[in-house]
């Protein structure tokens, strides 16, 4: 079997509501390198590992006791096979089949370490969660650095090399993006 290109890694954890719709959508991508997906999976208890097991993907466990968001990222970037890593929150359901294509492809220009897409609110979701959403991932890029894990990429050997940090509760993605250096995007 030939290496995938990109590993798909999606950090769950009783997501058994959202997960079903996010796994159909990412294995239903089209034009994107040849790609595999493993969920991490933090101890679910609501039939998340039963929707992880009616797809195909690799799953591989973090003990809850043990997770940050840091420390799942830097899990996921060490059991990935891809050159490229993509981080896909367990709730965010890629929008078209385009998707991962459009997510990777910048990796093209190996200056590129990272990339990131835009969040849009799901119907159900808290409205302060929503608000904030809207201002951080509007229509149009922002100026400024800026990265989320909730649906971002990264080079499997810049993620290795400046592993996340494990120890802050929050903001790993900002932390580690505001660490890009002059020479790369």
């Amino acid at each position: 079997m030939r290496k995938p290109a990109v590993s798909v890694v999606i950090r769950c954890r009783d997501e058994a509501a959202h997960l079903g719709p996010v796994l159909d959508a990412v294995l239903g991508q089209a034009g994107a390198p040849p790609f595999e997906v493993l969920a991490l999976d933090s101890g679910s208890r609501d039939g998340t590992l039963d929707v992880l097991a009616r797809h195909e993907v690799r799953v591989e466990h973090l003990a809850p006791e043990a997770f940050t968001f840091g420390r799942a990222l830097n899990h996921g970037a060490t059991l990935a096979s891809g050159d490229v890593v993509v981080f896909l929150s367990a709730h965010c359901r890629p929008l078209g089949r385009g998707w991962l294509a459009a997510l990777v492809a910048p990796f093209a220009d190996p200056a590129v370490v990272a990339t990131f897409g835009r969040q849009v609110p799901v119907p159900d979701i808290n409205p302060i969660e929503a608000i904030a959403m809207e201002r951080n991932f509007p229509p149009a890029p922002p100026a400024g650095v800026r990265f989320s894990n909730a649906n971002g990429a990264l080079r499997r050997a810049a993620a290795l090399a400046r592993p996340f940090d494990e120890d802050i509760p929050a903001a790993e993605d900002h932390l580690w993006a505001c660490g890009i250096g002059p020479d790369e995007r």
